[in-house]
């Protein structure tokens, strides 16, 4: 829902196999973004993973938003600004493949 609200494509799903779709690798595939450059051998890799990334950003929103009701509740003194750059940081790892080899393009630490 995070995801659609800021436009980014990333979605998560806890249905059968078929909604979330299979990985699929082979070294030719690998070879291919090789020859293409440093941008998209490092795409490629971040897309092996990509369903990696999702769930581990999504887990790091869950925890920043529990973290956050705790510390509304007086369980925790943990502050808002730490949680919010926790959501800010999992929606980030979320999107790795899409916001890694832009940011690196932007950055020029990857030519092409």
């Amino acid at each position: 829902m995070g995801n659609a609200t800021l436009g980014l494509s990333a979605t998560a799903s806890v249905g059968g196999v078929n909604s979330a779709g299979q990985v699929t690798f082979s070294s030719d595939s690998l070879k291919s973004a090789i020859s293409q450059g440093p941008t998209a051998t490092l795409t490629a890799i971040l897309h092996v993973f990509r369903y990696y990334f999702m769930s581990y950003g999504a887990f790091w929103v869950y925890v920043s938003i529990i973290r956050q009701l705790n510390s509304m509740k007086g369980r925790s003194n943990t502050s808002t600004t730490t949680n919010l750059c926790m959501v800010l940081g999992g929606f980030l790892l979320m999107n790795a493949d899409t916001i890694g080899p832009a940011l690196a393009k932007k950055l020029h630490l990857l030519s092409s």
